[in-house]
Parts: structure tokens; C-alpha cells; sequence
């Protein structure tokens, strides 16, 4: 997706900036619902049982949504710290496993949008509970969002009305 792409190249270009290095590859990004499944099938048979709940199938992997990307390089931290800046998040971190049902990858990035990125960051928070989070805002009762910067931001959640159209404020 064109957005996400122009955020890591902006965060790649501040990433040469600060540090002087190129050493970034980018080790996985677009990966069509098939190729994730038949990567899972050839997987799951040889496969540690305590393993498998963190294995995702086909049209389950963030990987084909064109937001995600893995990446290997020696300054991962930078990554870290500053990814909320470019609107990603460290989507599997250390320690919320039972929550994103995904072993910890300190590779893996997320585009979320910047007021979103920073919020989870600054709680601590994975895009399950950010989202479980939303579901509980109305729109007389929104999240503020602010990126640290002039912009403010208000997010809620709308449910689906039955029928073909669902009103939005």
C-alpha cells in the first residue's frame, strides 16, 4: 500500500540520518494468502505442538495485507523507538503472546497511522488491545489522540447496522 510504503521509505531515509549505516533489509513484505498457506501446510506437520498456535494460515498473516514488513539489521532498536513516528508498531513484541497468539518477532512492523502508533506505544498496547479498546469508544464518548505535534485526533467505533447502510457522525 502506497501509504505504508511512503512511511518506511521516510523512516528509512531518517534511519540513514541519524546513524550513517545502510545496513537495512527488508526480509519479508507482500505475501498473497496462497503462499502463506502452503508456508504454514509445509510447516505444521514437523512442528513442535506448542508451537502451533502461533502459526498463522493462509489469509491470517499480516503479510498480505500490504501494512506489514520484516525487517534484519543490526540496529533494530532505532526501529523500536522511532517506528510510532512513521504510524508503525513492533506488532509482536516480548511478553504479549497470549494475547497476539504469535511468538515474539522483533522484526516484524505494522502501519497503523501515527496517532495510532504513538497511543499504543506510549500504553504499552498490541493492535488486539487497541482495538478492543476502540470497540468500548461511542461517538459521545471518543479516544483522544494526540502525535505529539499541533494535530489532535478523536477516534471512535461504529457498529454495523443491519441493512445496507451503516450511519457514521
Amino acid at each position: 500500500r502506497s501509504e505504508a510504503l511512503d512511511a518506511l521509505n521516510s523512516m528509512y531515509k531518517d534511519y540513514y540520518a541519524a546513524l550513517e549505516k545502510a545496513d537495512v533489509v527488508i526480509t519479508k513484505t507482500y505475501v498473497d494468502a496462497a503462499t502463506q498457506q502452503a508456508e504454514y501446510d509445509s510447516k505444521i506437520d514437523n512442528t513442535d505442538p506448542t508451537d502451533k498456535p502461533y502459526m498463522q494460515a493462509g489469509g491470517y498473516s499480516e503479510h498480505h495485507t500490504g501494512l506489514a514488513f520484516n525487517l534484519r539489521n543490526d540496529d533494530s532498536s532505532w526501529f523500536a523507538d522511532n517506528c510510532w513516528k512513521y504510524g508503525f508498531v513492533l506488532r509482536y513484541p516480548e511478553g504479549k503472546e497470549s494475547i497476539t497468539y504469535v511468538k515474539n518477532e522483533n522484526n516484524h512492523y505494522r502501519y497503523v497511522g501515527v496517532p495510532h502508533a504513538l497511543y499504543m506505544k506510549l500504553n504499552k498496547l498490541v493492535l488486539e488491545e487497541y482495538l478492543g479498546l476502540l470497540e468500548t469508544k461511542t461517538f459521545n464518548a471518543r479516544l483522544k489522540l494526540d502525535d505529539g505535534t499541533s494535530d489532535k485526533y478523536e477516534t471512535y467505533a461504529v457498529k454495523a447496522q443491519s441493512g445496507a447502510e451503516t450511519e457514521i457522525k
